[in-house]
């Protein structure tokens, strides 16, 4: 198995759901351990399965077969492929294989976690949160054997400057320097993450 670690930016609010809660009637869906919210693996399985969707619109029946058959290679057969039987037979004569229930695709996707939350600021426009245990995890993630060390209100925001959270005030003074807030920003990816908070 080889690893690859993605990453998500969006561009706008996600809600994946979750069990509902007394009161709550949209839950969210969030890590039993840590309580934060998270990307369910199903969900990003099959957003991505959606993209490798085939062309119903297409004349050519060989187009739309050879999709199908990638589609199942990558993300595993789902029961309307069961129940089609030139489709099964189609797929054994391509890949030497029978498909008789339903199984795991070559692909594997795990859960989606926070890295960084962008939270409104009165005073910097949006600043991008995070804490020490999600920066942690990032470094274990990517392989790294460097260890998080960042005081309580670390950032790269000029030390003298108030921030103006939504619901908060950091006053002047407060904040530490956070002079390696590059090293977590994920490499080779546009972000607009310009401003960070460590709490």
């Amino acid at each position: 198995m080889t690893p690859l670690l993605a990453y998500l930016y969006l561009l706008s609010p996600l809600h994946t759901g979750g069990t509902s809660q007394e009161g709550n009637l949209v839950g969210i869906a969030r890590e039993t351990h840590t309580n934060f919210p998270y990307l369910p693996s199903s969900t990003i399985r099959g957003r991505y399965r959606a993209n490798v969707g085939i062309n119903i619109d297409s004349e050519d029946e060989d187009e739309v077969i050879n999709a199908q058959i990638r589609r199942v290679k990558l993300f595993g057969p789902d029961l309307e492929d069961l129940k089609n039987k030139d489709f099964l037979v189609y797929y054994e004569t391509e890949t030497g294989r029978k498909l008789t229930q339903l199984e795991q695709g070559s692909i594997w996707v795990g859960d989606g976690s926070i890295l960084w939350l962008p939270v409104s600021s009165l005073s910097h426009g949006v600043i991008w949160i995070s804490c020490p245990l999600l920066l942690q995890r990032w470094l274990r993630l990517n392989n790294s054997n460097g260890t998080v060390k960042v005081e309580k209100y670390s950032s790269n925001i000029p030390k003298k400057e108030s921030v103006y959270l939504k619901d908060a005030l950091i006053p002047g003074g407060s904040l530490q320097p956070f002079e390696n807030w590059q090293d977590f920003i994920p490499k080779g990816y546009e972000t607009s993450i310009d401003k960070v908070l460590v709490l």
